[in-house]
């Protein structure tokens, strides 16, 4: 989220955001970042739970829970990687260089 926020200008945030849609882009790529935030702390209280009490179950959610983790951070990676694309657009490009003029 760092990058999308480091780099505004007029173009790049009207595109993602879409006009303040529900569902545009912005907000796609909040709601990874949000999940994957979320997924992490589950991750590590099971963690944390299956360490302190050892028990088999928990131990085994918890490796799940792990490799979901690791799932959805590939996730959150590609979501932003998408906002790169965009960023790089020609036409972006073009209409950065005028907001500069």
């Amino acid at each position: 989220m760092a990058i999308v926020l480091a780099f505004p200008s007029r173009t790049i945030l009207r595109i993602l955001s879409d006009e303040g849609r529900p569902d545009s882009y912005y907000m796609e790529l909040s709601a990874k970042f949000l999940h994957f935030i979320f997924a992490q702390i589950v991750s590590l209280l099971l963690a944390l739970f299956g360490k302190a009490y050892d028990l088999f179950l928990i131990n085994i959610i918890g490796g799940v829970a792990l490799i979901y983790v690791v799932l959805t951070g590939g996730a959150a990676a590609l979501a932003l990687f998408g906002v790169a694309q965009i960023y790089n657009h020609p036409a972006v490009s073009r209409d950065r260089s005028e907001d500069q003029k």
